[in-house]
C-alpha cells in the first residue's frame, strides 16, 4: 500500500523592509532583527542587508525596535512583511483520501480526523494518533466533524467504499452506520436546517444522489444527479433560511 505524508503548513518567513529619505535621499534598507539599528556615516545611511526568520506562536506578539542616528528626521517608512510557508510536522499514513479538521476531543484545540484505507484516524495538532476505527478491507473516502449530539465534544463522520457511514463519538466509538444506495464518496456536516439544534449530514453518493441525513442517521431527503457525486459542502449562499447544500458530481 502506498504511503502520503501528511504536512502541516505553519507561516511565514518575515522580513523587514524600512525606506527612509534622509537629507532628500532615499534608500531602502532590509533590517536584522538581531540587531534591528542602522550605522550613521557622514549623512547617509548604510546599504548592509540583512534577514531573519520570525516564527510566531498563537497568540504571540513580537515587537522590534529600530535605531536611528541622534538629531536626524525620519520622512517615511515602510514595513513590508512577506511570507514562505514551511512545513512543521510530517506524518506517513496509509494513502489519505479525505480529511477535516474540528474540536473533537472536550479541548480548546483541534484535532484532524483522516479518512485512510481501512481506517478512520484521528490526530492532534501535531500529528499524534488519538485515536483510529478500523474498517478492515474498505476505503474510507470521505470524513466530516460536527456536532450531532449533546455527548462532550464532536462527532465524526466516515463514508465508505462499502455504501456505508459510520457515525462515531469523539472517543472514536461507532454509534451507528448507514446503508446508502452506493460507495459513500464525500461528506460535510454542518447546520442546514436553522431550526435544528444539532448539525445535519450531507453525503455524496456513488448511486448518483446527494443525501441530507439528521444528526441521528434518518433521511431527510435526496436529490438525484446523472453520475457519482465526489464532494459536497454546506454553507450560507443566500438570505433564505437555514444553509445551501453544493455538490460536484460526474454527470
Amino acid at each position: 500500500m502506498r504511503k502520503k505524508s501528511l504536512i502541516l503548513l505553519t507561516f511565514f518567513t518575515f522580513y523587514l523592509t524600512i525606506r527612509i529619505t534622509f537629507q532628500a535621499e532615499q534608500l531602502t534598507f532590509l533590517l536584522d532583527l538581531d540587531s534591528p539599528y542602522f550605522n550613521f556615516t557622514v549623512n547617509t545611511l548604510n546599504d548592509s542587508s540583512y534577514t531573519k526568520d520570525v516564527i510566531f506562536s498563537d497568540g504571540e506578539n513580537i515587537t522590534v525596535f529600530i535605531r536611528i542616528p541622534k538629531n536626524s528626521k525620519v520622512f517615511f517608512s515602510n514595513i513590508t512583511l512577506k511570507g514562505q510557508m514551511k512545513p512543521i510536522q510530517s506524518s506517513a499514513i496509509e494513502e489519505i483520501f479525505d480529511l477535516d479538521i474540528g474540536n473533537v476531543l472536550p479541548s480548546s484545540e483541534n484535532e484532524i480526523a483522516i479518512a485512510a484505507y481501512e481506517h478512520l484516524i484521528l490526530l492532534n495538532n501535531s500529528l499524534g494518533e488519538k485515536w483510529k476505527y478500523d474498517i478492515p478491507g474498505v476505503i474510507v473516502y470521505g470524513v466530516g466533524i460536527g456536532n450531532l449530539s449533546s455527548d462532550i465534544g464532536s462527532e465524526v463522520v466516515a463514508g465508505a467504499a462499502n455504501s456505508k457511514i459510520y457515525i462515531l463519538n469523539s472517543s472514536g466509538n461507532l454509534k451507528l452506520s448507514k446503508d446508502l444506495g452506493g460507495i459513500a464518496y464525500s461528506v460535510a456536516i454542518g447546520n442546514v436546517n436553522a431550526s435544528n439544534e444539532y448539525d445535519e449530514i450531507v453525503v455524496g453518493g456513488g448511486d448518483s444522489k446527494v443525501y441530507l441525513f439528521d444528526s441521528n442517521g434518518n433521511e431527510i431527503w435526496n436529490y438525484s444527479t446523472s453520475g457519482s457525486v465526489y464532494g459536497v459542502g454546506i454553507g450560507n449562499l443566500s438570505s433564505d433560511i437555514g444553509s445551501e447544500v453544493v455538490a460536484g458530481a460526474a454527470d
